[in-house]
């Protein structure tokens, strides 16, 4: 990823939402936490570390649909173009197809119900 960046490069974050985690309440720790969503741009302007890592591979973009926030979801489709050069380069995750898409792959074999032999 550094050499992806340029090596020692500065970069300046954009917090571009804040979402508040539920606190002490919440079991889960990722749950629990404040996230900040952040924009990383280089200082002179040159380098975008969102569309650097889709163009590479290295990164994947929500769905649409399951995406509920207007303000994100116009940026996911600005940045929806990278992803896909990626994945008709065979970029990165997508040098064997798309990961998760089983088309090629056989089906696993189902258990037998409980009880019945084979």
């Amino acid at each position: 990823l550094a050499q992806l960046l340029g090596g020692g490069k500065r970069f300046k974050a954009t917090v571009v939402r804040k979402e508040r985690g539920g606190g002490a309440k919440e079991k889960h720790p990722r749950k629990a936490a404040d996230k900040l969503m952040v924009s990383l741009v280089s200082e002179d302007g040159t380098l975008d570390v969102a569309k650097e890592m889709l163009l590479a591979g290295l990164a994947r973009l929500p769905k649409l649909h399951k995406v509920r926030d207007p303000a994100a979801k116009a940026v996911i489709s600005k940045l929806m173009d990278f992803q896909d050069e990626a994945r008709k380069g065979h970029e990165g995750m997508w040098e064997h197809g798309d990961p998760g898409d089983s088309d090629d792959e056989e089906p696993a074999p189902r258990a037998p119900a409980w009880g019945k032999k084979k």
